[in-house]
């Protein structure tokens, strides 16, 4: 063979290689809205792709309409209107991924099951929520199916063969048809009319191949606190006038949590928990001792030295097998940033990318949240490794 066309024929396929390694990265980056459970330091993620994804958008615009079809519902018999929550939102979009995969149009989720979320609606949105116990009250569920029972898939790929317009149609039909099915029950229609009821989220996604509609909505009752989420169309300027509500807005009044921002913190620290724990890393209490009083910059030989002299024999006999690593993580997020978990996306992309957190055995981390005078948030993260020598 020709040694330049040997060559050549080499660096093609490195090159391929190295393509598939960035489509694969690229990939595991952009969320894409699919048959997955997702909790609320999700949701940056999830928007900040959805430019790209016309299945996340036709649920969008979908749920959209619903919310004002049920308002213009509700004003219609003298109710105040209600607000839309994301948390409650992924709630229902959730069970509606369980009660696919399990092809059971059910209120219930039994343990141990894939993409159980919790037995009751109730513990679905604490799961939501991360257990912040953000939503006092108990919850109602409404939940629904048009046309034949499910098939176990989402499809996700149909909505890429739809213009806009046509987008727009099959949105306002998959929410009136779900509608017209709540409405027509006894027990569904009190819980779109039910005064006691602040907020909901709807979830209605679809298979074409089995022509089928899943819809489920959850209702929240009146809470000491409560923050509402918005609710538009800002991934297409100019579509919001398709889904103008006809109704005169009535929402009940709202008073924010004086803990919005501890429990915000909570949140992320639980979310880096989480993101840790599905590593197959084992907690090492003698790197958390190299943590405490550690120097804001160290080189990896300064940190070599340290641990051997807090661990004497014992650390030359480790370090004959591992190599310690150090890993950094500093950023600045607006108000708006911080509490649309911004910071968890980075840190999960900070966590995926470090090769050391692939290959690495053992681990302790610090995760620290400070809020400055501006109004913004310094997310600091430092963690230690012990990755196995080659």
């Amino acid at each position: 063979m020709n040694p330049i066309y040997r060559r050549d024929l080499k660096i093609n396929r490195l090159l391929y290689i190295f393509l598939i390694f960035v489509a694969s990265f690229l990939q595991a980056q952009n969320t894409r809205i699919g048959k997955t459970i997702y909790q609320e330091t999700d949701l940056f993620s999830l928007f900040s792709n959805i430019d790209e994804d016309k299945a996340l958008q036709l649920e969008r615009m979908t749920a959209l309409e619903f919310h004002n079809i049920l308002n213009a519902y509700r004003t219609k018999f003298r109710k105040k209107t209600i607000f839309w929550d994301e948390r409650l939102w992924l709630a229902s979009r959730n069970h509606n991924v369980y009660q696919i995969s399990v092809d059971v149009l059910w209120h219930n989720q039994p343990e141990n099951t894939k993409y159980t979320t919790g037995f009751e609606p109730t513990d679905r949105v604490h799961y939501v929520t991360l257990n912040s116990r953000d939503f006092d009250f108990e919850v109602s569920e409404n939940v629904a199916v048009s046309g034949e029972l499910f098939s176990k898939i989402i499809d996700v790929e149909f909505a890429n063969t739809l213009s806009w317009e046509e987008l727009v149609i099959k949105a306002k039909e998959d929410a009136l048809e779900m509608f017209n099915l709540w409405k027509s029950s006894n027990e569904h229609n009190r819980n779109m009319l039910d005064e006691e009821h602040i907020a909901h989220g709807t979830s209605i996604i679809y298979n074409h191949e089995s022509s089928s509609v899943i819809g489920t909505s959850v209702f929240a009752q009146k809470q000491k606190y409560f923050d509402p989420s918005n609710l538009n169309l800002d991934f297409h300027s100019g579509w919001e006038n398709n889904f103008k509500a006809n109704y005169d807005d009535n929402y009940q009044t709202n008073i924010e949590s004086p803990n919005k921002l501890s429990s915000a913190i909570s949140k992320h620290m639980k979310s880096f928990s989480i993101s840790m724990a599905r590593k197959n890393m084992e907690f090492d209490k003698q790197l958390t001792n190299l943590l405490k009083n550690a120097p804001k910059a160290e080189n990896d030989t300064q940190l070599r030295k340290r641990y051997l002299k807090q661990t004497y024999y014992f650390g030359l006999f480790r370090l004959s097998k591992y190599k310690l690593s150090q890993q950094l993580f500093n950023k600045v997020y607006t108000n708006e940033e911080f509490y649309s978990f911004k910071a968890v996306h980075d840190l999960k992309v900070h966590i995926s990318t470090q090769s050391t957190f692939k290959d690495a055995k053992k681990w302790s981390g610090n995760l620290v949240i400070k809020e400055d005078s501006k109004e913004q948030f310094t997310v600091s993260l430092k963690t230690i490794t012990f990755v196995p020598k080659k």
